[in-house]
């Protein structure tokens, strides 16, 4: 069977602008269907990229082709009818209204003195109201706001029907509805066999429309491919030296991430020493995401289905006790916690609500080696029993007590050094 050719390719590309070196080697291609995202921080090379693709750059080396045929030698018209390019600032329009803009889209497809035909203008009329701005058609473009303004240039896009479409940040400028309703509409020119090329900034809005992400640094590609490859916390750490959480979105089942500024406490753990922590119902998923962060192993307690500390525990690849939601914790499953705590050098109970379901887990945290408690000195009304749970809980011989996350890990890593 032979291989098809890609709808739009870039190989072995090189740019240098002002003598600096933009993109090195860089190669992508995109199949007929594909939605690809540039993604990267600020001077990766992303708008670059997407311009020589778009054959908006004239000094390169490599090679950049559309349907097997380089683009140099395309006439500039021509090329017009193949690729469209919106970018990420609009240019200016002096007195252009939007449907002036709009129908500039369909320039390459008429002879100079040609007029607009019926399908010119049902195409101009379609693309604005896709784009939601068939009301400002006859406003001028230079009066409108800039989320309008980027409207109307993915509407001249749109008009200009091309089998390849080339967005730089089309989603920078628009409020969250108009995010997700471009990257709809973009979703559905896909699904019609175009294929789109675009940066987007937002990593998580990138992963759920993209079937292929190109991540940049520099101008070197860092990684390539399905989002689920691509954004790994080890990635997102080499690109944007930002720490993440990956996981899939319960909802969309798309890869997702949460950030973080590397601003929490870090200290110096090299040990397979264990800490584990009691909680439930929120009380420790931060508290557990930061001491992983910190570089300490963590296991947890029993945890009942749907509790939330039980979903960060999965996402993060935590070691729990798995229970129902709401269940009591029965002999087994206190034994098996028990041997849990017992093979921790520190536990730390979080400040959870504490009921006859869950009392258990204070007799077992008596067994810790060292307690450390994650919140108050009392109880009070997070005791859900007739009292019982207080008695118990004032029993508790704690070596530390706070309920400030940054001090709690920060404490954790000076015991277990104490235990190397």
């Amino acid at each position: 069977m032979s291989k098809s050719i890609p709808a739009t390719q870039a190989l072995d590309l090189t740019v240098y602008l002002s003598g600096k070196l933009i993109l090195d080697r860089v190669s992508i291609s995109g199949e007929q269907g594909d939605l690809i995202s540039v993604i990267g921080p600020n001077g990766s090379g992303k708008t670059t990229l997407l311009r020589a693709i778009g054959g908006l750059l004239d000094n390169y080396k490599g090679s950049v082709f559309i349907d097997g045929v380089d683009i140099s030698s395309i006439d500039p018209r021509v090329m017009g009818t193949k690729i469209a390019f919106v970018p990420q600032t609009p240019p200016e329009t002096h007195n252009f209204t939007t449907t002036d803009i709009v129908s500039m889209g369909r320039y390459p497809h008429t002879s100079r003195f040609q007029i607009d035909s019926a399908n010119d203008n049902e195409l101009v009329e379609s693309a604005m109201v896709a784009t939601d701005v068939l009301d400002l058609r006859d406003s001028r473009v230079s009066e409108l706001s800039g989320g309008e303004r980027q409207r109307v240039f993915i509407a001249r896009a749109l008009a200009q029907n091309t089998p390849i479409i080339v967005m730089d940040e089309p989603t920078a400028n628009l409020d969250i509805q108009y995010q997700l309703k471009i990257l709809n509409l973009m979703r559905e020119y896909t699904n019609r066999g175009v294929c789109v090329v675009t940066a987007i900034h937002d990593l998580s809005l990138a992963s759920r429309y993209a079937d292929k992400l190109i991540l940049l640094k520099e101008g070197h590609v860092i990684s390539s491919g399905p989002p689920q490859d691509v954004l790994v916390s080890k990635n997102i750490k080499t690109s944007y030296g930002i720490s993440a959480l990956v996981y899939n979105d319960p909802l969309t089942g798309k890869t997702t991430l949460s950030t973080s500024d590397d601003s929490g406490v870090s200290v110096d753990v090299q040990s397979q020493s264990l800490v584990h922590v009691i909680c439930g119902g929120g009380t420790g998923g931060r508290l557990v995401h930061s001491l992983i962060d910190a570089g300490i192993n963590v296991t947890a307690g029993p945890l009942g289905s749907g509790d939330t500390d039980r979903m960060v525990m999965d996402i993060l690849g935590v070691n729990y006790i798995p229970t129902m939601a709401f269940a009591p914790i029965d002999l087994d499953l206190s034994h098996s916690h028990s041997q849990m705590v017992e093979a921790a050098e520190l536990v730390i109970l979080c400040d959870m609500p504490i009921g006859p379901n869950n009392m258990k887990n204070l007799e077992v945290a008596k067994l810790a080696k060292q307690l450390v408690i994650f919140g108050q000195p009392e109880l009070g009304d997070r005791d859900l029993t007739d009292g019982s749970a207080s008695l118990l809980y004032q029993e508790l011989k704690p070596i530390y007590m706070n309920s400030d996350l940054d001090s709690i890990v920060q404490k954790a890593g000076e015991i277990i050094r104490k235990t190397k």
